[in-house]
């Protein structure tokens, strides 16, 4: 809690001078003070939860504190080149791991991980796009009439029929019930089964 009371009051305050802990003051004047301040800034989870680098999410920014004008300062003595932009660039390093208050960029990160597929999933998935798979095959050897047998060969398609209300028409003898393949009528009866004189027909020449 300490570590806390020393950076709203370094904020806070015009004068670094002003007294924020019990254990030691700003500004520090010996190697045991630093390191007394650097144990009470030891809990490294309450500093993540606390601060980020531009306040957001309601959290304070490192941003705004007095002590970043301090870093600032000490940094430009060393490397008098360093312009603002870049010391920021390395200062934002420093708070990346810092946590969301309520570990909310936990929950987020869970919500969008994709969770594993159980095997039956998989499964199904796999049955689902074989079917699709094999229906856009057939789809492919079909003509723009979608009819199943255009995508065969001329010798395995199935006759096409057409049939009436006494079924298919032979072409051969002219009845109805059987195709010419399956036509059993004699042939001698074809003349008289077409209307033709019984004379024509050699069975009526024998009778």
């Amino acid at each position: 809690m300490n570590q806390l009371l020393l950076i709203q009051k370094v904020n806070d305050d015009q004068h670094f001078s002003e007294t924020a802990s019990e254990d030691f003051s700003f500004p520090l004047k010996t190697e045991e003070d630093l390191q007394r301040m650097e144990d009470n800034l030891e809990d490294h989870k309450m500093r993540m939860r606390m601060y980020n680098f531009s306040e957001v999410k309601g959290k304070k920014g490192f941003l705004a504190l007095r002590v970043r004008g301090v870093m600032m300062d000490a940094v430009r003595r060393m490397f008098p080149q360093a312009i603002e932009m870049e010391i920021n660039a390395v200062a934002r390093k420093w708070f990346i791991s810092a946590r969301d208050r309520d570990g909310g960029r936990h929950r987020r990160f869970n919500s969008t991980t994709a969770k594993p597929t159980p095997a039956e999933d998989v499964s199904a998935q796999v049955r689902k796009l074989s079917a699709e798979v094999h229906s856009l095959r057939r789809q492919l050897q079909q003509e723009p009439g979608n009819e199943p047998a255009a995508g065969r060969a001329p010798t395995q398609r199935p006759p096409r029929l057409y049939y009436y209300e006494d079924g298919p028409t032979c072409f051969r003898c002219g009845g109805t019930g059987h195709i010419q393949v399956e036509c059993r009528v004699r042939i001698d009866h074809l003349a008289y089964r077409k209307g033709q004189p019984a004379a024509l027909s050699p069975s009526y020449k024998n009778k």
